[in-house]
C-alpha cells in the first residue's frame, strides 16, 4: 500500500514544476478592479497576503476578455479596447495586470522576434516548465517553446 500524501508534501506536477505543498487558494471573484477594469492597489495586497500565506498554488480569476459581459462589477478587463488604448502599443504593459504572469523580454516586443519573448507562470520556476501561451485573435504573441 502507498503511503498517503500530506498536505504539506511537495508535488511534482506533469511538467516538471513542483509546488511546495498540496494547498491551493482557488480563482475566485474578487471584485477589486477600478470602474475601468484595472486593478486596484488592494487588489494587489490582497494577492500579495495570499502569496505569504504559503500556499503551493494560486489560481486568479474572472480577468475578462469583454467589458460588455462582465460577472460582476469590479473584474479586471483587458479587451481589446484596453489592448489597443494602452499609450505604448505594447500587449506586455497590459499584461502586467494579470496577477500570476511573469514576461521576460530580450528586447522590445514591437521589434523582438517572437523565441525571445514570453510569459511564465509565477511560482512555478524559470524553467521551460512555467512556460505560457499568450494569443491575441488566435496568433501566438510570444514562444512558449523558445
Amino acid at each position: 500500500m502507498a503511503a498517503q500524501a500530506n498536505l504539506t508534501d511537495a508535488l511534482v506536477l506533469p511538467c516538471g514544476a513542483t509546488l511546495s505543498n498540496r494547498i491551493a487558494k482557488a480563482a475566485m471573484t474578487e471584485g477589486l478592479a477600478d470602474p475601468a477594469g484595472r486593478p486596484t492597489v488592494e487588489l494587489t495586497r490582497l494577492y500579495a497576503a495570499w502569496g505569504a500565506g504559503g500556499a503551493g498554488m494560486l489560481l486568479s480569476g474572472n480577468i475578462q476578455i469583454d467589458a460588455g459581459h462582465l460577472e460582476r462589477p469590479g473584474n479586471v478587463i483587458i479587451d481589446r479596447e484596453r489592448l489597443n488604448s494602452v499609450a505604448s502599443g505594447r500587449a506586455e504593459d497590459v499584461l502586467r495586470d494579470v496577477a500570476g504572469l511573469q514576461q521576460f523580454r530580450r528586447s522590445d516586443s514591437r521589434s523582438a522576434n517572437a523565441t525571445s519573448q514570453g510569459v511564465t507562470l509565477r511560482g512555478l520556476g524559470g524553467n521551460a516548465s512555467s512556460r505560457a501561451l499568450v494569443l491575441l485573435d488566435g496568433v501566438p504573441q510570444g514562444d512558449p517553446f523558445g
